[in-house]
């Protein structure tokens, strides 16, 4: 299983911004494809997208108690009921392809 630090992919994107490196620099290819947003419910759902385009069966999302708060679960599950199973465990997002 992939796992991701949420507020790592963000410092990391953002170093990105500003260096003279192409890419997002990393092993996970689906992250090439994901462009963090500052509203944390679109990021993770637009992270989502880039998974299911990439066929990624199952990553987790490690996330900060202020990141969690911060996010709607329920829209979340709603929007991808039919591709994904989301669960949110602690501070570890689950995503799980069907």
């Amino acid at each position: 299983m992939i796992t991701l630090i949420y507020k790592d992919l963000l410092k990391k994107y953002d170093e990105i911004l500003t260096s003279t490196s192409r890419g997002f620099d990393t092993e996970h290819e689906f992250l090439e494809s994901w462009v963090p947003n500052p509203e944390i419910n679109q990021s993770i759902s637009d992270l989502i997208n880039s998974a299911i385009d990439y066929d990624i069966k199952e990553f987790e999302l490690i996330l900060t108690e202020k990141e969690i708060k911060d996010i709607n679960l329920d829209n979340l599950k709603k929007k991808f009921s039919e591709k994904t199973i989301l669960n949110l465990k602690d501070n570890k997002l689950t995503i799980t392809l069907k």
